[in-house]
């Protein structure tokens, strides 16, 4: 593992740990302070290993997986899909809903780049898993 993977793949603060099907996911602040979404696998004997990762670098110029909700934004992951189950992340000042439907939210509240943030983990269930993914986001009044 090079430096620059340590510094990605190193948590300095675990936000979330959560499964979806055969997968376990972590949501936390890496060594090298950037926002990380991580999958693994579990083999036979229960243990952990990597299947890869998403990383926001820069926060406050979000491009990789974390919502604005500007309609102008270019982001890489605005979703992720496991069979029917739908997930992604928005920050907690956007209001969102997914194929009409507001989704369940979770959201976490932490320090990065030294600035406190407040993003939210917004999942769904659909009953077809080829429906195309329709999201649309307002920045809501209640502030980042």
């Amino acid at each position: 593992m090079n430096s620059d993977n340590l510094q990605r793949l190193t948590p300095t603060t675990i936000l979330d740990k959560f499964q979806i099907n055969d997968e376990t996911y972590m949501l936390f602040v890496s060594n090298g302070d950037t926002l990380v979404q991580a999958s693994f696998v579990t083999n036979k004997e229960g243990q952990f290993h990597y299947a890869g990762d998403t990383e926001e670098i820069a926060i406050d110029d979000p491009d990789t997986m974390i919502l604005n909700g500007d309609s102008e934004q270019f982001i890489l992951f605005d979703y992720f899909k496991d069979e029917t189950h739908v997930w992604g992340y928005k920050f907690s000042s956007v209001d969102i809903t997914v194929n009409g439907i507001v989704p369940q939210i979770k959201s976490y509240i932490f320090t990065c780049d030294g600035k406190e943030w407040s993003v939210d983990r917004w999942c769904l269930d659909i009953t077809d898993e080829n429906v195309e993914i329709d999201i649309q986001t307002t920045a809501s009044s209640r502030g980042e």
